[in-house]
């Protein structure tokens, strides 16, 4: 059964950002490369552990990191504050 988590993608903002998705994430550390590879071919938290030699409990915090990282790769503008009143 896959988590919500690992059902998210970012396709949209890949398109928005005009970069192929690919190219984006042959720029990620291998880790995070290959841990969003198997959740964008539909891998399971088990089977994505299991091939990672990761604890299941690893899985959902990595992905959030690595899309993190993949954002950061399609927009590397710094983010906006907005500064109190």
């Amino acid at each position: 059964m896959s988590s919500p988590l690992l059902m998210t993608t970012t396709r949209s903002a890949v398109h928005a950002a005009g970069m192929d998705r690919q190219a984006a994430l042959a720029r990620l550390p291998d880790r995070y490369r290959d841990l969003l590879t198997m959740v964008d071919a539909g891998g399971s938290v088990e089977e994505i552990s299991e091939a990672l030699g990761l604890d299941v409990d690893a899985i959902p915090p990595l992905v959030e990191v690595g899309r993190a990282k993949l954002a950061g790769v399609l927009d590397p503008s710094p983010p906006h504050r907005v500064v109190g009143p």
